[in-house]
């Protein structure tokens, strides 16, 4: 979730320079769960766990790890390959 809110917040996955960056993404997506568990709540046969809720925000930083990580890795393939 949060790799996806990440490409609609800076239009990309470029969130480096741009207002937001991480941290923005990372809450949508935070936000995002917590909306979740809170319907979950209400349906039969579901109900609203906090480990739920833990894991998502752990997916969120994982994600928004990701793309950094991936980022890091591309610059410096890119770097690489130039010399």
């Amino acid at each position: 979730m949060s790799v996806l809110a990440i490409w609609a917040v800076h239009d990309g996955l470029d969130p480096a320079r741009k207002p937001g960056g991480y941290w923005l993404p990372i809450l949508i997506a935070i936000l995002y769960g917590i909306s979740d568990e809170y319907h979950q709540s209400f349906v039969p046969a579901r109900d609203a766990s906090v480990t739920d809720l833990v894991s998502d925000a752990v997916g969120a930083f994982l994600g928004a790890g990701a793309v950094a990580l991936g980022r890091r890795l591309v610059a410096t393939l890119s770097l690489g390959l130039g010399s």
